[in-house]
């Protein structure tokens, strides 16, 4: 197996299973919800090979099942990049990053080796969250850098 294509599968996996979470809800969907919007979420889940016997709009034990099975929450800092703050020349790319405070600062990111293909690959299989115990500033700064068209995130917390 070539090396490229390796690293890619180690990181496909490691993301998957290891670095990967489900959470309990889609959107602001939960156990005890009916009606058509959870008919159109079972189809989905249906159709993505997910396990759902019953399409009758209740948003009960099976849908939950098939709901945390499909999304997975994924870290930005260290599983999707690294942040250098003092030496930010150092890194790959430099972004500013506007604080609360109206002051600006420059971070350099360094984005791990295939993270961006990987995460295109495994988006039409799950609904991918991007987390980050940082601020709201900062993340939107580096995912707007990442995914500046909002191609791969479905949901960023």
């Amino acid at each position: 197996m070539p090396v490229v294509k390796r690293k890619v599968l180690v990181f496909c996996m490691t993301v998957l299973f290891s670095l990967s979470c489900a959470v309990t809800a889609l959107a602001s969907f939960q156990r005890g919800d009916n009606g058509q919007e959870v008919v159109a979420i079972q189809k989905r889940l249906l159709e993505l090979s997910y396990s759902i016997n019953n399409i009758d709009g209740d948003f009960g034990p099976e849908t939950e099942r098939a709901v945390k099975k499909f999304q997975n929450i994924f870290d930005l800092d260290e599983t999707l990049i690294h942040c250098e703050i003092k030496n930010y020349k150092e890194a790959e790319y430099i972004i500013d990053i506007k604080l609360p405070t109206n002051k600006k600062v420059k971070v350099g990111i360094n984005i791990r080796p295939h993270c961006i293909e990987s995460l295109k690959k495994i988006k039409s299989k799950y609904y991918l969250i991007a987390f980050t115990a940082s601020t709201q500033a900062y993340a939107d700064s580096v995912l707007n850098f990442i995914d500046p068209n909002n191609e791969i995130f479905s949901k960023r917390l």
